[in-house]
């Protein structure tokens, strides 16, 4: 062939590639203006509301779609999906609008990933029905490919996720959902040997947000197999600062999957409480390791719970370097604690806990009918060896009750077995307990022997006690019976040492040195009624033969006065105080005392109202002067009559003192007698009246 001839051919091919280059670029300029047009976007709406529907198996409705073909962006909104719940109920899923940039991966490979996906109040509802099913569809099995709805997601990469504001709904109990994810990453490769694809997730770094909580950053990575029917999964690790959580398992039957495999969790329990909020959980590690199953109709797990150094305070509840270890089993029907090992407190505490249809369903008014409600039953069995007392009332001190300055020192032994049904607020409790005092206490401790047989009804707030005794070196306290709003436990105390109860008192508010003395011996003989959180005192007090001392005032030194008894009856409850039919002696004297008082929290503040009534008859008056401080030249006999009310800040009240067989000032009186009132600081003297034989002399004073 010729040089002439050859150039016309190549002329030839070159015209046919620029016509066929044109024609190219007819039809691309043609397809980018076909994306704008309102038929494409109703085409891709279609399809993807039918895909939607293929992959969940429920009823999809769009509210709004649209696609910018040049910016790659897709803008779905009002996205909602029906399930199987009723057509009055929150719908499975709703999504008021999700925003997403698409990037190409790789054009030859079709690969395409998302520089960004934003998903703003995403909603997702489950619902557990009485029969054990759920409100979650059923995908539909007839494909339009022959990938499975799983082989469709790889390879996918996400460089930034975020979720405002969602929320999940298990039950009605929602569940708020924030979090930005970045650096997402997911490949697959297929092993044409092994017919199984290999495939790796990565999370760079995920911020999460829970309403009332801290924020939570966390990482994870999964690496797993995926075959036609089930997913080996080598291993899922999830990470945040020191706590971390590993499984491995399978999936099997992606129509109706089930999970098994094996986990371990290690939680740092400081960081948990930082997140929850919770400054009481201040240390602590939990360890739970195990293997386990779930599907969409059960589950199951079984393995060991470890806790070490679990420090927890709070107002009324405090422990530190507490350790557990326990044998773990649960499924929907069954909770079991078993082989449980627990050091705390310098003992231990052994046992197990079965709590059986612990995921109690709803209200039998909600129950399908013909079924009967499953009702929840609890069993706790603990066994307690050499707890220390003075660690039990540490761990129960609070601000108001500091029993940590108690000085109690004996060890603690026996069983304790809650049951219930219903629920815990039905708890009743068995409690057998023994207290052993130490063979040589430490210098300052109040040994301790006690016995106590009793049974608690929390429904009641109803405390029945067979035997309970206590013993110190002077101190002896029985009761028996049933402390109850309708019925009474009686009570025995004995002593003939109250500095005994001097570190006790002191850490129940009382001053730090008692102002008696018992010389002879003081005991307490009476009930107490109403419930255990809320009780009632009621008895008679007798003392022999002791001393008080009256605190020192601007004009008289601190004194101590010797009482040969004391009797009363008693009555005294966290809102008051009542001394009835009270009787005092000294000597010849005698006083007859009525006393009441509101408290407050079990306190007689500035603003509490009083009343008293005290008659005194055959007292010393040179005595009483002196315990008040002054130094007058009177002597004689004193009979008074005295009637009080108000408030320990402005008391009030009157009155009536007669003197006989006086001397005042060297002059003798045969008789001095006057009416008393007083209000505050101010005392005023009415009707006076003063006889001496045949002498007679009438007046006032105010003071």
């Amino acid at each position: 062939m010729t040089e002439a001839g050859a150039k016309p051919r190549w002329r030839r091919v070159w015209r046919y590639l620029l016509w066929a280059l044109l024609v190219l670029l007819l039809l691309l300029g043609g397809l980018a203006w076909y994306t704008t047009t309102d038929s494409f976007q109703a085409m891709v709406r279609h399809r993807l509301v039918a895909e939607l529907e293929r992959i969940t198996g429920g009823r999809v409705e769009l509210g709004g779609f649209h696609t910018t073909p040049f910016r790659f962006r897709v803008d779905v909104r009002d996205l909602t999906i029906h399930g199987l719940e009723k057509p009055n109920e929150v719908p499975y899923a709703h999504l008021d609008r999700m925003v997403a940039r698409v990037k190409i991966i790789s054009v030859l490979g079709a690969e395409f990933g998302f520089s960004s996906v934003v998903l703003d109040r995403p909603v997702v509802h489950i619902i557990t029905y009485p029969d054990g099913s759920t409100n979650q569809p059923q995908p539909k099995v007839n494909r339009v490919s022959g990938k499975t709805s799983v082989e469709q997601l790889f390879s996918l990469s996400i460089n930034y996720l975020e979720v405002r504001h969602g929320k999940l709904l298990w039950n009605d109990q929602k569940i708020p959902l924030d979090f930005t994810a970045n650096d997402i990453s997911a490949d697959m490769t297929y092993s044409l040997l092994h017919r199984r694809y290999t495939s790796n997730l990565l999370l760079g770094k995920v911020d999460t947000w829970f309403r009332d909580y801290r924020p939570i950053a966390w990482t994870a990575e999964a690496h797993f197999s995926l075959s036609q029917d089930n997913l080996e999964i080598q291993s899922v690790k999830a990470s945040s600062g020191r706590s971390h959580l590993q499984i491995s398992g399978r999936v099997e039957n992606f129509r109706s999957p089930k999970f098994a495999g094996s986990y371990d969790l290690n939680l740092d329990l400081a960081e948990v409480g930082a997140v929850a909020r919770r400054r009481e959980l201040r240390r602590g590690v939990l360890t739970a390791a195990g293997r386990g199953s779930w599907s969409m109709q059960d589950f199951s797990s079984e393995g060991k719970l470890l806790v070490n150094d679990l420090d927890w305070r709070d107002e009324s509840f405090a422990v530190a370097n507490a350790t557990l270890s326990a044998q773990l089993s649960v499924d929907p029907h069954r909770f079991t604690l078993s082989q449980m090992q627990v050091r705390l407190l310098g003992g231990s505490v052994s046992g197990d806990a079965d709590l059986t249809n612990w995921l109690s369903g709803p209200p039998a008014a909600k129950l399908a009918k013909g079924k009967k409600p499953e009702e929840q039953k609890g069993t706790v069995r603990l066994r307690l060896k050499d707890l220390s007392i003075a660690g039990i009332a540490a761990a129960l001190s609070t601000r108001r009750l500091p029993l940590n300055q108690m000085s109690l020192a004996g060890a603690t032994s026996g069983t304790l077995e809650a049951r219930w049904k219903g629920s815990v607020r039905n708890t009743e409790a068995d409690l057998a307990i023994d207290v052993v005092a130490p063979a040589r206490p430490a210098s300052g401790q109040i040994p301790l022997n006690a016995r106590a047989r009793a049974t608690y009804r929390a429904g009641p707030g109803a405390l029945q006690v067979e035997e309970f005794s206590a013993a110190t070196r002077s101190t002896q306290v029985r009761a028996s019976g049933t402390l109850s709003s309708s019925t009474a436990l009686k009570l025995s105390v004995t002593t003939t040492d109250l500095g005994e109860w001097r570190p006790i008192l002191a850490a129940f508010g009382a001053p730090e040195r008692i102002p008696l003395t018992v010389h002879g011996h003081a005991s307490f003989n009476g009930v107490a009624t109403g419930k255990l959180s809320d009780p009632t005192i009621a008895g008679n007090l007798q003392i022999q033969d002791f001393d008080s001392v009256m605190p020192a005032t601007s004009r008289a030194p601190e004194q101590e006065v010797h009482w040969d008894s004391l009797l009363t009856d008693l009555q005294l409850s966290p809102h008051g105080f009542a001394a009835r039919n009270g009787r005092l002696r000294h000597g010849e004297a005698a006083i007859h005392f009525d006393l009441s008082a509101s408290l407050q929290d079990g306190r007689f503040t500035a603003v509490s109202p009083f009343t008293a009534r005290v008659n005194i008859r055959a007292a010393d008056v040179a005595e009483i002067l002196a315990l008040a401080g002054y130094d007058y030249p009177v002597t004689g006999t004193m009979n008074l009559h005295l009637q009080a009310s108000g408030t320990r800040a402005q008391p009030h009240g009157e009155g009536r003192v007669l003197l006989t067989n006086a001397i005042i000032y060297g002059e003798p009186v045969e008789r001095f007698y006057s009416d008393l009132r007083f209000s505050g600081s101010e005392a005023v003297l009415n009707n006076i009246q003063v006889a001496h034989y045949e002498a007679r002399i009438t007046g006032g004073a105010t003071y």
